[in-house]
């Protein structure tokens, strides 16, 4: 009986599926009136233009209709109303520097590269080339049986046992040499062919080779030929030298502190070969056909914090915890690698990223100022947010227009936010998050492009050393796609550990190394 008493009372208690229907129901109308009251607010601050921060910066960058009426309501040209001038409000104070780490290896140039490219890496390129080899050896002795011609033909069997009487294992040293092999034939070009480099004999004023003190040629030609990064499984476009963009991404970033300002820019590795699965053809590079990288730089010492190699659009990795606002390739790249590169955020503390046209826009500036991340950058004017009236038809200054005159519009919502239109001989328009224009007599001064001219360089000066300098990866061709652009990545260790030794220079007070 008590039992039964109980089990009543337990029944009387329990929320019945009405009553549960009921709480459902309230929940989900006290939502609907949530949302309705966000929307209000919201379309009041689209149709005044109210001041606004945090997460709302966020809203305005994915909210597409509020970005179209900014580009004709959204934005301040009375000077009288702009805000008290300042460049750079609260930027990390730290300049970028080599941290201990790389500096304990900062006295040898070999143990530099080997920071960035450690004993690690190339004992895996030893078991991947040695398994490359095991891979082709059926094939390649197939070929060679079939190749025979005359009375004296070798079976299968015996060709296969002359092949594993010559041949050794490759080991990770002998990969090395012969990549100091190619750094010598990089900074002595003057024989025309790699093979002269073995020669025994003078040519008229051009020396005997040196190279076989080193390494025999038949070996330097085996390990070459058999050199291999990955195991042949396709995981991307990029997948022959994943390992090698894995690693530098990884020593790169622990290798420097994250300085103040950085620059952000495409880095082009040369390739012609058509078997590159990434190839592209961008018109104003040096070398027009190649394998494209976004890059993240120093804008002061040109060191390259973290490379990121372009597989197409739909290939990309997400950009951290958000989705860019902007899904463009090139803005989205910039959110992606700013997440990757920067510290997390912190309270009064900003960083800066400068950019060209094709990596930056309205809605990415307000997800990096979200981010405490200040941008400036030139852009192009058909970008949603940006203001048409300060557009012109021509793309050339006009005659009547002296060089350097500028105009301005801030934003209305988000004051840390101008454009300019700056008159040189072209016309170039540079939005800039952070950068409030000053005004001094008739004269409207801004610091964005003053920054613009000052950081944007970092990426071209890293190119400038890569490719016009001395390159390994130029001073020698390959049929195999792949391991030219390893060698090109290879560069890019070799310029990273370049500006550390100079760096080390300057701080032991010696005089700084020269590219040479």
């Amino acid at each position: 009986m008590k039992v039964l008493k109980l089990d009543r009372l337990n029944e009387s208690t329990r929320p019945t599926t009405a009553q549960a229907k009921k709480a459902e129901r309230e929940k989900k109308k006290a939502e609907r009136e949530k949302q309705k009251a966000e929307r209000l607010r919201w379309k009041d601050v689209i149709d005044n233009w109210l001041p606004i921060e945090g997460s709302d910066l966020l809203k305005l960058a994915s909210d597409k209709s509020a970005l179209n009426r900014m580009r004709t309501e959204g934005w301040e040209t009375d000077r009288a109303k702009f805000p008290a001038g300042q460049d750079f409000p609260g930027l990390h104070n730290e300049e970028g520097r080599p941290t201990t780490a790389v500096l304990d290896c900062a006295e040898s140039p070999v143990e530099l590269f080997l920071y960035f490219l450690p004993r690690e890496f190339w004992l895996g390129v030893e078991r991947e080339t040695n398994r490359y080899y095991d891979q082709e050896l059926p094939a390649r002795m197939d070929s060679k049986f079939r190749s025979q011609t005359g009375s004296n033909v070798m079976t299968l069997d015996q060709i296969l046992a002359n092949e594993k009487r010559m041949h050794s294992r490759i080991r990770a040293h002998e990969i090395l040499q012969c990549i100091g092999l190619l750094l010598a034939r990089m900074m002595c070009p003057h024989i025309r062919r790699l093979s002269d480099h073995w020669a025994t004999t003078s040519i008229g004023a051009i020396p005997a080779g040196t190279f076989g003190r080193f390494m025999k040629r038949e070996r330097f030609d085996r390990i070459m030929r058999n050199l291999h990064f990955s195991n042949n499984l396709s995981t991307d476009k990029a997948w022959k030298v994943r390992p090698i963009v894995d690693t530098l991404q990884r020593t790169f970033l622990s290798g420097y502190t994250t300085p103040p300002v950085l620059s952000f820019d495409e880095a082009m590795v040369p390739s012609r070969s058509r078997y590159n699965p990434m190839r592209q053809f961008m018109k104003d590079k040096p070398h027009r056909w190649g394998t494209k990288l976004f890059m993240t730089c120093c804008a002061k010492s040109a060191y390259c914090l973290r490379l990121e190699v372009y597989c197409g659009k739909s290939s990309q990795d997400p950009a951290g915890d958000e989705d860019p606002s902007d899904d463009s390739s090139g803005p989205a790249a910039t959110l992606r690698n700013m997440n990757a590169v920067l510290p997390r955020k912190e309270k009064g503390v900003y960083h800066a990223v400068v950019t060209d046209r094709f990596y930056t826009s309205i809605q990415i500036a307000l997800q990096l100022l979200k981010r405490n991340v200040y941008s400036v950058g030139t852009i192009q004017t058909r970008k949603r947010g940006f203001p048409t009236f300060l557009k012109q038809k021509e793309s050339k200054r006009p005659k009547h227009v002296p060089r350097g005159c500028t105009q301005f519009a801030v934003s209305k919502s988000v004051p840390q936010l101008s454009t300019m239109v700056w008159f040189d001989n072209t016309i170039v328009y540079i939005p800039a998050a952070t950068t409030y224009p000053r005004t001094k007599g008739d004269y409207t001064l801004s610091g964005c492009y003053e920054a613009y001219h000052q950081y944007m360089g970092g990426v071209d000066v890293h190119d400038q050393l890569r490719l016009q300098r001395y390159s390994v990866q130029l001073s020698l061709r390959f049929r195999k796609y792949y391991k030219s652009l390893a060698l090109g990545l290879i560069d890019m260790a070799i310029i990273n550990s370049f500006i550390i030794f100079r760096e080390n220079c300057k701080m032991r007070g010696d005089p700084p190394a020269d590219h040479a």
